[in-house]
């Protein structure tokens, strides 16, 4: 049997600069997101009393279009079956914006309108964040205990509770 031939050698594609490589994913984060946005909008048209479509068309808006969508979610309050968790979500918006009145105004909506745990952690949690963010750090804790009752398990309340705590604990070492 005559000997096999060798592989050919393949040469290595040169290595993509950090730089391009994350604008070429930011690109790519972007033209899915419009995908999503054109896709909720067709299924919007098909299904117009489906309010749980135009929480997803908001939800894909929140990072490239926040000012969309905070226009849909708003126009979600007062809906039945997804109000409470637009209004956490329309809350989480303005505190990332540092709107901080009108994040725990959203957080109290959500309250007022659930019995759903998940829901009521959120607006517990992120009150905590917003009030936090005001310096208002007795208050902040008060809203972290508070969401605990809720999730008792959750790690991110627990360890937001017991962060300046153990930074008190490692600054005396």
């Amino acid at each position: 049997a005559a000997p096999r031939p060798a592989p050919p050698i393949r040469a290595r594609a040169p290595a993509r600069a950090p730089m391009v490589s994350a604008l070429e994913s930011f690109a790519d984060e972007v033209a899915n997101v419009k995908k999503q946005i054109g896709h909720l909008n067709h299924v919007v048209e098909r299904f117009p009393a489906e309010k749980r479509f135009v929480l997803g068309q908001a939800l894909s808006r929140e990072r490239s279009l926040a000012s969309d969508a905070i226009k849909l979610y708003q126009g979600l309050l007062a809906d039945p079956d997804v109000g409470a968790e637009a209004a956490v979500r329309l809350g989480a918006l303005y505190l990332r914006a540092r709107d901080t009145s009108s994040a725990i105004q959203q957080f109290d909506r959500t309250e007022r309108l659930t019995r759903d745990p998940d829901l009521i952690y959120l607006a517990r949690f992120y009150r905590a964040k917003a009030l936090l963010q005001t310096k208002h750090e007795d208050d902040a804790r008060e809203a972290l205990r508070a969401a605990l009752v809720v999730r008792p398990a959750s790690q991110s309340a627990s360890a937001a509770l017991f962060a300046p705590l153990a930074g008190a604990v490692r600054n005396k070492q």
